[in-house]
């Protein structure tokens, strides 16, 4: 009587509870020549399909965990960010409010933007963490800064942050009403 043939069940089974796509047998069967009612009986044996749905939900699980941390990263990006925008803004203002005391009366629509824009300031300081890309959207819809910096701010903040403060003094020059 011929020895039954003898297959290398740990890597089959290794290869089968680490894949990514659904249990196929067939595609078992027919790498490594296994024969199918063997292979289902091993496959029973051993619940490769409920250890298989569990290294898939494990491994769901560790890729919505990256994903969380790498979101977390880049509120944290944006909240140093609006912090930044905020600082060069509040600037601005100082400058304008200093400039209007050594002249003329300030226009009325010139206070109204300054007010404007110092209330939106308070309420982007006072944003919760998470909140801060509605803020900064806010901010680019009302006009206070402007959308094309803040691609370049992001980009900016990985350099340095000394670098972040220069091009925002350069990016805010003239932007706000004087």
């Amino acid at each position: 009587m011929p020895q039954p043939k003898k297959y290398d069940w740990d890597l089959i089974e290794s290869e089968v509870l680490r894949s990514e796509s659904p249990l196929d047998y067939k595609v078992i069967e027919e790498k490594y020549g296994v024969p199918r009612k063997q292979l289902y009986q091993r496959a029973y044996n051993y619940k490769w399909k409920d250890r298989h749905e569990e290294f898939l939900l494990q491994l769901n699980r560790r890729r919505d965990r990256e994903k969380i941390d790498q979101l977390m990263s880049t509120y944290s990006k944006l909240d140093g960010a609006i912090l930044r925008i905020a600082e060069a803004l509040l600037q601005q203002i100082q400058r304008i409010l200093v400039n209007a005391q050594n002249s003329e009366p300030m226009r009325t629509h010139e206070v109204k933007n300054l007010v404007e824009s110092t209330a939106r300031l308070t309420d982007m300081l006072e944003t919760h963490r998470g909140d801060t890309a509605n803020a900064l959207k806010e901010l680019i819809v009302d006009g206070i800064i402007p959308g094309d910096i803040v691609p370049q701010i992001l980009d900016i903040m990985e350099r340095s942050n000394e670098s972040l403060s220069i091009e925002l003094s350069k990016a805010f020059t003239g932007r706000i009403p004087d």
